[in-house]
């Protein structure tokens, strides 16, 4: 079988009436008969089938897939881009985000996260926060970014001018700390730092965390302290005896 002469020499070339299409890289002769060889991107016996490679579904985010021969090729949706549609495409490159606003990509689209006191499409109207007339008793309201301050006629205070009578002119808050009204009667002190207290009257003991070393005593100063060493014991840190 395959084989024909007087010796049984000679294969039969099967290959030559071999019905192999074009698409057959080569035909292999075999004892039994033949074997077509297909090229990339076909198969079946005769390399009649031309391989889908959609098949697989290789497109994402709702590509359209285009069969070709070994090869496929993706058609994009809008907002997508890449061999295989895979990439989101940074809208945000050249956004008209204005005022420092954030620009946050979206498919195929964008939006600004507008800062404080801005407002619009891309941020670019400052939000008047005097429209609503928040300043009391005549007080003339100035806008801001994202604020406001009312200036205030006469000796009123507070930040709509609310308050008639300032309790902060008798300088209630000692060692420099600084008085913020309230209302007419109550004030907040800020103290300076070293001290605290409701009036900043307390010295803030710097020698509670026991800074000091062995062999001396703590002074405590304005935000600071001062180590002392005991009369018999000298040094930079205390430690060494005095010769007596």
């Amino acid at each position: 079988m395959g084989f024909y002469g007087r010796l049984c020499q000679h294969m039969i070339d099967y290959c030559l009436e071999a019905n192999c299409t074009k698409n057959t890289s080569n035909c292999v002769n075999r004892p039994d008969g033949f074997f077509c060889n297909c090229s990339a991107g076909f198969e079946g016996n005769f390399c009649e089938t031309d391989i889908d490679e959609c098949a697989s579904s290789p497109c994402a985010n709702g590509a359209a897939c285009s069969d070709g021969v070994n090869a496929f090729f993706c058609r994009c949706t809008s907002g997508f881009t890449g061999k295989l549609c895979n990439i989101n495409i940074d809208d945000c490159v050249n956004n008209k985000c204005a005022n420092n606003a954030s620009c946050v990509d979206h498919i195929s689209s964008y939006s600004c996260s507008c800062l404080n006191g801005f407002k619009g499409t891309f941020c670019e109207h400052d939000i008047n926060e005097c429209e609503s007339a928040p300043c009391l008793n005549n007080g003339t309201c100035v806008d801001l970014v994202g604020d406001f301050q009312c200036l205030c006629p006469g000796k009123l205070f507070g930040k709509f001018c609310e308050i008639t009578n300032n309790p902060c002119v008798a300088f209630p808050c000692l060692n420099g700390g600084l008085c913020k009204p309230i209302n007419d009667t109550e004030f907040n002190c800020t103290c300076v730092v070293g001290f605290t207290g409701d009036i900043c009257e307390d010295n803030v003991d710097d020698c509670l965390s026991i800074p000091c070393p062995l062999n001396s005593h703590c002074i405590d100063l304005v935000n600071d302290y001062k180590c002392v060493c005991h009369p018999s014991y000298t040094g930079p840190d205390c430690g060494i005896g005095r010769s007596t």
